[in-house]
């Protein structure tokens, strides 16, 4: 869903916060993926609202809750190809 593919849907569930990092390892998907991700439920030209659940460890709730409650910063930008 972050690669730019156009699948809206109503309903985004984000199931593990978690990606594998090609070293064998795994880390925290970033931000930026994870707002084009959850970006996906609710188009405007095909619902008036959409819903993202997204599922993750206990202790970094606080984290995604913060970008619900707009307490972490998003920003946009359009560069010149």
């Amino acid at each position: 869903l972050a690669i730019g593919v156009n699948l809206p849907a109503y309903l985004c569930v984000i199931c593990g916060t978690d990606v594998y990092d090609g070293n064998g390892s795994y880390k925290e998907i970033s931000m930026d993926s994870l707002v084009q991700m959850i970006g996906r439920a609710g188009r405007p030209q095909f619902d008036s609202e959409g819903v993202a659940v997204v599922m993750t460890k206990n202790s970094l709730r606080q984290r995604y809750e913060g970008l619900v409650h707009g307490k972490s910063p998003l920003e946009s930008s359009l560069g010149a190809a």
